[in-house]
């Protein structure tokens, strides 16, 4: 079976990829510490127990980060437009799907994922992330084929209503006396 990718008509920058390694972010690099009891011995022998505290460690497994986050820039300046960057005040509208297997969805938090994700992005297709006013992501597992994968789309909303323009999450109503 063949199959074609193709992006959304009304994106103004799409890029994406199936396969490779999974997206990596600055979360991965630490663990929790988890069943440690730490003291704090001050210089005058006052020991004080620090139990209200989460302590993490930092992982010796290279850097991933860095790789995932070169390759990427690399693929971006390759689909680049004129136009790019897309200059400030500009507002933008960014679309985030990430797909991994079912460890890596309980483990990862989609806001870390999306700081790498926009982190790529910055100089490139656009300025500064600051120009990002509205933000959807999405993690999942891949139900088509499982591996991992990434797909952005961006919108310049410029002209346009964003995608998730008129949603209402709460609304003022006048009290009746």
């Amino acid at each position: 079976m063949k199959v074609v990718l193709k992006s959304d008509p009304d994106l103004d920058f799409f890029i994406g990829f199936l396969g490779g390694e999974e997206i990596p972010t600055k979360q991965d690099w630490f663990v929790q510490m988890v069943g440690y009891k730490f003291t704090k011995v001050e210089e005058d022998g006052t020991e004080t127990e620090m139990d209200d505290f989460d302590f993490y460690f930092k992982r010796k497994t290279g850097n991933n980060l860095k790789k995932f986050s070169d390759t990427f820039k690399a693929q971006i300046q390759e689909n680049l437009k004129t136009g790019h960057p897309y200059k400030k005040p500009e507002k933008l509208e960014v679309i985030i799907s990430v797909s991994m297997d079912e460890e890596r969805l309980e483990n990862v938090d989609v806001d870390n994922l999306a700081k790498t994700i926009l982190d790529c992005f910055k100089g490139l297709v656009f300025e500064d992330d600051s120009q990002v006013v509205s933000l959807i992501v999405s993690k999942d597992i891949n139900g088509f084929y499982p591996i991992n994968g990434l797909l952005v789309g961006i919108r310049r909303l410029s002209n346009k209503q964003s995608w998730t323009g008129g949603m209402k999450l709460a609304y003022l109503e006048e009290l009746k006396e």
